[in-house]
C-alpha cells in the first residue's frame, strides 16, 4: 500500500480524487489545496507535514519550490506532478542525484505521450528514426511549456543523448511567423520541428518515419478536457507501475534536464532575451 499526499492549486483538489479513485494499492493520507503564491507561507507547514507523512506525492498544478522538492526526495518520496518543473538545468542536475541515491520515482505528465491511441504507438518506436512535426505557435499559452512538451515527447522516444541543434527563423511584424529547428540526437535520429502561428491546430502533427516499418502519426493538437482526464489517469497509472518497478512509461528529471538543456541550446541560438519568441530578434 503507497501512502500518498495530495499537493494542489486548485482550491478542492477534486479532479485528482476522480483520477485516483479507481487505482489499487493506493491510500491517500491527506491533501492540501488552493495553494498560490497568496497562500504558499500560510501552508507551508502543511506541505511539511504531508511530505513527512507520505511515501509519495500528487503535485496537481503545485509551484515546485526547489527546496521542498529536495526535501521530498531525501524524504524518499516518489513524486507525480502534472504541470512542468521550473527548475535551471544546474537544479535538475541535484535533484536528478537526490532521487537516484532514494530510488524516488519523479514522473512528469506529458499529454501527449499519455494518451490512449499514443501509448500503444510510442512502445514501437526504437531509434534511428525521422521525425516530422508541425507546431501551431499558441499565443494564448506558454509557448516555452508547449515547446517543452515536444521535446519532452522527442527524448523519450529517442533515448539518446542530445547531440546539435541548427535552425532558421522568418521574423514577422510581430515577432516569428516561422521557427525551423532540426535536432540530431547521437542514435542517428534526427527531429524537424516547424513551430509558427502560420499553423493552425487542425494542422499540427508529428510523423515518425521507421527504416522498413509503416509511418506512425501522432496528433498534436489541444486535448479536450476528457481527453486530457483520460491522459492524466494514464500518466497517474504509470507512476504507480514505475513505484512497483512493474514495466511503465516514465518521463523523469533526466528526460527532463535534457529537454531544457536542449531548449537552452536553441535560446542561445535565438539571441534569446525576454520572452520565447523575442520582437524582431534573428537566429545567429
Amino acid at each position: 500500500m503507497i501512502n500518498l499526499g495530495i499537493l494542489s492549486g486548485d482550491d478542492t483538489g477534486g479532479k485528482t480524487m476522480k483520477i485516483l479513485q479507481r487505482m489499487k494499492d493506493l491510500k491517500i493520507i491527506g491533501q492540501s489545496v488552493g495553494h498560490n503564491k497568496l497562500t504558499e507561507k500560510m501552508l507551508h507547514f502543511q506541505i511539511e507535514a504531508l511530505i513527512n507523512e507520505s511515501e509519495a506525492l500528487y503535485l496537481d498544478h503545485f509551484y515546485q519550490q526547489f527546496d521542498l522538492i529536495k526535501q521530498a526526495l531525501r524524504r524518499r518520496n516518489h513524486i507525480f506532478t502534472n504541470s512542468l518543473p521550473d527548475f535551471s538545468v544546474p537544479e535538475l542536475k541535484q535533484l536528478i542525484s537526490l532521487a537516484h541515491e532514494a530510488g524516488s520515482v519523479y514522473q512528469i505528465f506529458v499529454p501527449l505521450v499519455f494518451q490512449t491511441e499514443n501509448l500503444k504507438q510510442i512502445k514501437q518506436i526504437s531509434g534511428p528514426f525521422l521525425a516530422n512535426i508541425r507546431l501551431p505557435n499558441n499565443s494564448e499559452i506558454d509557448l516555452e511549456n508547449q515547446f517543452l512538451n515536444f521535446l519532452l515527447f522527442l527524448v523519450l522516444i529517442d533515448d539518446s543523448e542530445f547531440k546539435k541543434a541548427d535552425l532558421m527563423t522568418i521574423p514577422g511584424h510581430e515577432g516569428y511567423n516561422l521557427l525551423e529547428v532540426r535536432l540530431v540526437f547521437t542514435s542517428g535520429s534526427v527531429a524537424r520541428i516547424l513551430f509558427s502561428n502560420q499553423i493552425g491546430p487542425k494542422d499540427s502533427e508529428i510523423e515518425i518515419f521507421r527504416q522498413k516499418k509503416p509511418i506512425l502519426r501522432f496528433q498534436a493538437e489541444d486535448l479536450s478536457a476528457s481527453k486530457a482526464f483520460e491522459s492524466e489517469q494514464n500518466a497517474a497509472e504509470h507512476f504507480q507501475k514505475a513505484v512497483h518497478h512493474n514495466e511503465c512509461i516514465s518521463i523523469n528529471l533526466n528526460h527532463m534536464h535534457q529537454a531544457r538543456y536542449i531548449l537552452n541550446d536553441i535560446k542561445s541560438k535565438l539571441n534569446y532575451s525576454g520572452n520565447f519568441f523575442p520582437e524582431k530578434r534573428y537566429a545567429v
